[in-house]
């Protein structure tokens, strides 16, 4: 290539016309990105060196040939002289639309800067990406702005997306639940059905639409913490903590205490806890008959039932699922 160059300044001494064509100036390919007499790759194999061009292009000389301004409109300075402003390869374009180049690139304050001019692209991600961020020449792993290591599965819809900043939501239908009800659906992983672990029989607890008891708060299943950002509620994994008392079998999606006694109806079903899946109508034992009818549990158990034999539900409070027998 330095043998080219040294032909370009002889023939520039002789006065020879330069128009890019066969038996001018220049070689064949000299302005074909595909050859191997393309100008870019001849001032590659010559260090970027571009003394011998200017001996010809100076246009401070009379009959100087082209600028390098002629084609390109920032010079050899400019960033798409050499590359597209941005590249056209791969996911550049998508990428700066928001992002600078310095988000994954070192920015030179020169051209011919050591670390710029190079066979291969360098790769130094900004603080937004992350310290494990890495670039493979193809895929791009361990990077926070494609999720690989964000924590968080609740984010407000009209957040900024991809800035390096999580914004909390601030009430708890944020995350969980929606329309002001905390409680799922939706779940954490935006989960809508009973058949999903998150879902499940919250709002059956919350609404006590079978009426066999009052509803339940979310502080007797969980602890409910004081603001979003308090100990014990975002800082640790899914899923969430449910408390002692309740009895919760994860395995199993049961709980075993004195709501549901022995029948242990699962949380990701429906229709298993109405009157008589706790204990039989009337229960098995001595105290009842077995020709006893829904209308005579009003007889011992009038404080929790009616004269039809439903669960007395007043105020949002009910004395049937207790743990107690209320004679």
């Amino acid at each position: 290539m330095r043998a080219i160059l040294l032909m370009v300044l002889a023939a520039c001494s002789a006065e020879r016309p330069f128009d890019g064509t066969a038996g001018t100036v220049h070689d064949p390919g000299i302005l074909d990105a595909q050859s191997d007499r393309f100008h870019g790759k001849v001032l590659a194999e010559n260090g970027w060196d571009l003394t011998v061009c200017m001996t010809c292009h100076d246009q401070s000389k009379p009959g100087a040939a082209p600028a390098c301004e002629t084609c390109h409109a920032r010079g050899a300075a400019g960033c798409g002289s050499c590359h597209g402003n941005p590249p056209p390869s791969g996911a550049h374009t998508t990428h700066t639309a928001t992002f600078a180049c310095a988000t994954c690139h070192p920015t030179p304050s020169d051209w011919r800067d050591p670390d710029h001019m190079g066979d291969a692209p360098r790769f130094a991600f900004a603080a937004i990406a992350g310290a494990s961020a890495h670039f493979d020449g193809t895929r791009c792993t361990n990077v926070y702005c494609h999720g690989a290591s964000l924590g968080d599965s609740c984010h407000p819809k009209d957040a900024p997306h991809v800035d390096g900043i999580v914004e909390a939501p601030t009430a708890c239908d944020g995350c969980h639940g929606q329309n002001g009800n905390p409680a799922p659906p939706r779940d954490l992983s935006g989960n809508v059905f009973t058949t999903a672990l998150g879902v499940g029989a919250h709002q059956a607890h919350l609404t006590a639409p079978q009426r066999l008891r009052g509803p339940l708060a979310c502080m007797d299943c969980h602890v409910v913490p004081n603001a979003i950002t308090s100990a014990g509620h975002i800082d640790s994994p899914p899923p969430a903590e449910v408390v002692v008392a309740a009895g919760w079998d994860r395995t199993s999606a049961t709980c075993t205490n004195a709501c549901h006694k022995d029948a242990r109806p699962v949380w990701t079903k429906t229709g298993e806890a109405v009157c008589g899946s706790c204990h039989g109508i009337p229960p098995a034992n001595a105290a009842h008959n077995p020709s006893m009818q829904l209308t005579d549990c009003v007889t011992c158990h009038s404080s929790s039932v009616d004269a039809n034999g439903y669960p007395i539900v007043d105020g949002g409070n009910s004395e049937h699922i207790n743990g107690r027998i209320d004679f």
